[in-house]
C-alpha cells in the first residue's frame, strides 16, 4: 500500500505475481515493493538521495502540506454531527501513510556527510519509526470500532496463499515496512 507508492514497484514484479500465485514467494525475507533495499551508504554520502530524490521530493511535499490537512481534518471532525467514525478514521490514515515520508526524509539526513547531521538523521529515524508504531495502533485503535481487527477463535483459515491470508491480524497490511525497519535497525547497529 504505502510501500509500493513510496518505493516504487521493483522490476521483476511480474516474476514476484507469478511467484506468490505459485506460493513460492518469501514474503518473510523480501519486500514485495521495495526497490531494492538500500539504505544510505555512509562511503559514498549523498548517492542514496540522489538515486531517490524523485520519491524524496514526493516525501518533501507530503510533509509539507502535512500541518494544513491535518488542521483541515480536525476542523471537519470538530464541526460534523454526522458520520464520526469516517471523520476519526481519515486523519488516522492520515497520519499513518505520513509515516513513511517522514521516515524517508529521516534517511536522507542520515546520509549526511557532515556528524552532526548524521547523527540528527539517525535520532530521526528513530522518532520516525517510533511515530509509525503510534500511527499504526491509532490505525487500529480506529478501525476496530466497526471491524474486527484480528480473526477470531473460530476463524477458518483460507485455503489459498496470499499477502492477507498469511497473519491472524491487521499487520498483514504493514508487512513491508517491517522488513523495511528490520533492515534500518540493523543499518542502525553499524553506525
Amino acid at each position: 500500500m504505502l510501500s509500493s507508492y513510496f518505493w516504487g514497484l521493483s522490476n521483476d514484479v511480474g516474476k514476484c505475481v507469478g511467484a506468490m500465485a505459485m506460493g513460492s514467494f518469501a514474503y518473510s525475507t523480501r519486500p514485495i515493493f521495495m526497490v531494492d533495499g538500500e539504505l544510505p551508504d555512509l562511503k559514498s554520502p549523498g548517492s542514496w538521495s540522489q538515486k531517490y530524490k524523485g520519491k524524496l521530493g514526493k516525501s518533501v511535499i507530503e510533509m509539507n502540506n502535512y500541518t494544513d490537512v491535518v488542521l483541515k481534518l480536525n476542523d471537519i471532525l470538530n464541526s460534523t454531527k454526522r458520520n464520526k467514525y469516517y471523520w476519526n478514521l481519515l486523519p488516522a490514515l492520515y497520519n499513518f501513510q505520513t509515516a513513511t515520508p517522514r521516515l524517508l526524509l529521516a534517511l536522507k539526513q542520515s546520509g549526511s556527510r557532515d556528524k552532526t547531521l548524521h547523527e540528527k538523521g539517525i535520532e530521526q529515524i528513530r522518532q520516525a519509526m517510533t511515530e509509525f508504531h503510534r500511527s499504526w495502533q491509532a490505525l487500529q485503535t480506529v478501525y476496530s470500532e466497526t471491524r474486527f481487527v484480528a480473526d477470531p477463535s473460530n476463524y477458518i483459515a483460507d485455503r489459498y496463499f496470499h499477502l492477507a491470508s498469511q497473519r491472524e491480524d491487521l499487520s498483514w497490511m504493514i508487512q513491508a515496512q517491517e522488513l523495511y525497519e528490520n533492515m534500518i535497525n540493523k543499518w542502525l547497529q553499524n553506525q
